[in-house]
């Protein structure tokens, strides 16, 4: 009877006289493991389940190490089954520093002749959540993950990767081995629906996905389009950019703008003398109305105060959005890459004619695919290694849509509708409920002249701390939350936000934060009484030339326990500190600007919140300093 292959999440462990691996069903608790050292000889049984038991290999960073480990073994178990489990052991941590050492210094394992044989995977096929979620760009290490995941156990490498295993450390090891594959296991969980979407579209399109970020899965798609449009394979194109040395900002702006006012009149001006040369910084800041704007080579944004903004008797609060900004600016105006000719926008128009069409027809698949591509093209205008590179198409996009902003901005100006925010691509406006007639005028007649939509949104309430931090509440009752006021209520939508990095501090300050402004619950009343621990965690990775300290006291004694690279923590009453503590000189740096911290990289739910001693005050004054921003105290004379 043959054996049903299945997906396996799987990790690797390896040091110069000792290998194991353990591999956990995706959809059950079915679990093996695998040792080599003095001991036990798991070689054969570990090939054997790779090509007879395992259909996909499912781990974190396992494109760029474990696969590779893997595929050394399959390819050269002929060879090893004579070999003594020293040798073996010692040739798989040969090749694991080969795979270590070029990453550390920067090469490409690609470019690495004695890991070339191993890169591609013969036998089985595999899922890199690493990848997948981009964090390899961001270096976001399994540890990070698992802080931002909740994982109730954060462990680094429990000893140096170059050091012997001895025979009573094995068990710790394994331990290890195992904590690392049940974390990748429920990463995996959190981000299925991810690794659906790559299946299905890779199938539709005849791509491989699988292990592909959002933004590499539009570059595979967008060459595949492109070998279709002209008839050439990718190797003749990946290569070719548009390299400038200058770009005359006059060459970038658009005949339609024009303005009344004369500090914009001056801006336009200014932008259109400006000869940007390679490496200049470019920014232009300007007051207009009760704001100030910058206006930069990415985009607009206003500069705002703290502040609360509620709908009244004499006004609404309008969001005003421009539709698919950046790829209606590119149609309009007809830009594009100069080395692919006008050819690319015909293909561009047709990609976003063809997405509108699928979602019409409620063709989802194709719609999604077609949004990440058509999403992507903007940003590759100005991304030094691709073939869409030429910085001149970027800065008309991004130049042309500020002027098109300032210019809607300055029509509402004058009726007396106040900009409050902006970026990017909208507008947030005072609407005065006798001038909304004249405002959807404004609004019709600016957007049939750019010939770009413009979609409009109702709000009650805006609490704005500046452009990247606020919490509003739409008509409907809807909730729309950035930076500091994002709570972490949902894991699996936290870890599906656009360019999440798995950054990790105080959760439970958003929480006080909502509660104050949407419910009217003080932080004092509100933090003491809140039970989750992981809530009032923050996350600290400390580089190579650092180790973590923390200093506390038993008894009268001063005792410093040595931490592992990366530590989840929290504030406390007990008296101990966490430093950084240089090795070349041996100075220390406080973690947490001089409070008392706990590390909670174990965490028990057995325990009660009373025990692990919180700071309450401290998080309470967190909170109240945003507060204070937004509502600044009135000063009395007594």
């Amino acid at each position: 009877m043959k054996t049903e292959k299945k997906v396996w999440i799987h990790d690797h462990e390896v040091f110069p006289n000792f290998f194991s691996s353990i591999m956990i069903d995706k959809d059950s608790d079915e679990e093996y493991e695998f040792i080599i050292n003095r001991k036990r000889n798991d070689l054969i049984p570990f090939v054997d389940h790779i090509l007879n038991k395992s259909n996909y290999l499912i781990g974190y960073n396992s494109t760029k190490y474990d696969n590779i480990i893997t595929n050394y073994l399959v390819e050269n178990v002929n060879k090893f089954v004579y070999l003594t489990t020293n040798e073996i052991t010692d040739k798989i941590y040969h090749l694991s520093c080969e795979i270590i050492n070029s990453q550390k210094n920067n090469q490409s394992i690609y470019w690495n002749v004695a890991l070339k044989p191993y890169l591609w995977t013969k036998h089985y096929k595999t899922v890199d959540l690493m990848s997948l979620m981009a964090f390899d760009k961001n270096r976001v290490s399994l540890k990070q993950a698992c802080i931002a995941m909740r994982w109730y156990k954060v462990q680094d490498l429990p000893k140096p990767f170059d050091s012997w295993v001895e025979l009573e450390e094995v068990d710790e090891i394994m331990l290890y081995n195992r904590n690392d594959v049940l974390a990748t296991k429920k990463l995996q969980q959190i981000v299925n629906s991810e690794i659906k979407i790559r299946g299905e579209i890779g199938r539709n399109y005849g791509v491989k996905l699988w292990s592909s970020s959002r933004s590499a899965m539009a570059d595979k798609l967008m060459g595949k389009f492109w070998e279709q449009a002209t008839n050439k394979k990718y190797k003749q194109f990946k290569d070719i950019k548009t390299e400038r040395d200058f770009v005359n900002l006059k060459d970038c702006l658009s005949d339609l703008i024009e303005f009344d006012a004369p500090v914009l009149k001056e801006l336009h001006q200014s932008i259109k003398d400006t000869k940007w040369e390679k490496g200049d910084k470019f920014k232009r800041s300007i007051i207009f109305g009760n704001s100030r704007y910058d206006i930069l080579l990415g985009g607009l944004h206003s500069y705002n105060n703290p502040m609360i903004v509620e709908e009244t008797d004499d006004y609404y609060i309008k969001d005003v959005d421009f539709g698919s900004y950046y790829p209606n600016l590119m149609i309009n105006l007809k830009l594009y890459p100069e080395h692919l000719s006008d050819k690319f926008l015909v293909l561009f128009t047709t990609l976003v004619t063809q997405r509108l069409k699928a979602k019409a027809i409620g063709n989802k698949l194709v719609a999604d695919a077609l949004k990440i591509v058509i999403n992507s093209v903007y940003g590759k205008l100005n991304f030094d290694y691709g073939w869409l590179k030429d910085c001149k198409a970027s800065y008309s996009v991004t130049l042309n849509g500020q002027m098109f902003l300032l210019m809607l901005i300055e029509k509402y100006e004058k009726i007396g509708c106040k900009v409050f925010y902006a970026n990017t691509d909208g507008l947030t406006v005072k609407v005065l409920k006798d001038k909304v007639e004249e405002f959807e005028k404004i609004s019709k007649d600016f957007a049939e002249y750019v010939n770009i939509p413009l979609e409009f949104a109702d709000y009650k309430k805006c609490i704005i701390r500046d452009v990247n931090n606020f919490s509003i509440i739409t008509s409907t009752g809807e909730l729309k939350e950035k930076g500091v006021f994002v709570r972490d209520l949902d894991t699996v939508s936290t870890f599906l936000t656009p360019n999440y990095t798995c950054s990790y501090d105080k959760p439970v300050i958003a929480l006080a934060l909502y509660e104050y402004f949407h419910n009217g619950i003080k932080p004092k009343d509100f933090i003491p009484t809140h039970t989750d621990i992981y809530d009032f965690a923050m996350a600290q990775k400390i580089g190579s030339q650092f180790t973590a300290e923390l200093h506390t006291l038993k008894g009268s004694k001063h005792v410093i326990i040595q931490c592992q690279k990366t530590n989840r923590y929290y504030v406390t009453t007990i008296n101990s500190k966490f430093f950084k503590k240089r090795k070349e000189n041996g100075r220390l740096n406080d973690l947490a600007a001089g409070h008392n911290v706990s590390i909670i990289n174990d965490v028990d739910d057995n325990m009660s919140i009373e025990d692990y001693k919180i700071n309450y005050q401290y998080y309470i004054s967190v909170v109240n300093k945003i507060i204070d921003k937004l509502e600044p105290k009135q000063l009395t004379l007594f």
